[in-house]
């Protein structure tokens, strides 16, 4: 059976936050993307064309640290920083750059785990299609994002640590399709943004996330 999971960027993407590394599961949208530092496969659908980074938030701003990018062209220098380049089978080569400290101007939700736990990675397949388990981190973090500044964090632990639970005690098993459902409709009314379709639907994401965002300065006043 295919494997679908629903993930934004290439390649394994994490956060440095409060000097932790959580690794990201999902996204609204790309926080970056190598097109828009001039980097891009030769072929518009090249499926070679791989990349991942880290990212950190200092002053509650987000930071582009680190850039691994697979392709076939030349690498540009990034914010003055030249790449470590290594040469990869069929003429594919691996640029590497470090410390590169670019902001990034990113509005949506984002969420990171850290904590894996291997024993509850059995997946979630329903109607056919893989779910990647967001359960299986001991801490689950949705981070909201406006024009690249963190407004807020939502710790989602507590409710997947009750998921974690009731298939402990038997009271949901993965095996069921409907009990796959019910899991899946609680962690996705358990967030803020729209993860399951994305990259889509931008003009609507931002509405609601500015909203939402009015909202809780609204409630802090």
């Amino acid at each position: 059976m295919e494997r679908k999971v629903t993930m934004i960027m290439a390649g394994s993407n994490h956060v440095i936050k409060d000097e932790n590394s959580y690794v990201v599961l999902r996204c609204e949208d790309s926080p970056y993307l190598p097109a828009d530092l001039n980097i891009s496969p030769t072929w518009e659908k090249d499926k070679k064309f791989q990349y991942s980074g880290n990212m950190g938030i200092e002053d509650y701003k987000l930071y582009l640290k680190d850039l691994s990018v697979f392709c076939d062209r030349g690498f540009p220098e990034i914010g003055n920083v030249v790449p470590k380049l290594y040469e990869i089978s069929y003429g594919i080569t691996n640029a590497c750059y470090e410390n590169i400290n670019i902001p990034l101007i990113y509005t949506g939700g984002m969420i990171i785990g850290e904590g894996y736990l291997k024993d509850y990675d059995k997946g979630m397949i329903c109607s056919g299609r893989y779910y990647d388990p967001l359960y299986c981190y001991e801490t689950l973090l949705e981070l909201i994002f406006q024009d690249g500044r963190l407004v807020t964090e939502i710790d989602h632990s507590k409710a997947m640590r009750r998921i974690r639970k009731n298939l402990d005690l038997g009271l949901r098993s993965l095996e069921s399709e409907r009990d796959v459902k019910c899991i899946r409709h609680f962690i996705n009314t358990s967030f803020i943004g729209d993860y399951e379709h994305p990259g889509k639907n931008k003009k609507k994401k931002r509405f609601h996330i500015n909203n939402y965002i009015k909202k809780l300065r609204k409630s802090k006043t």
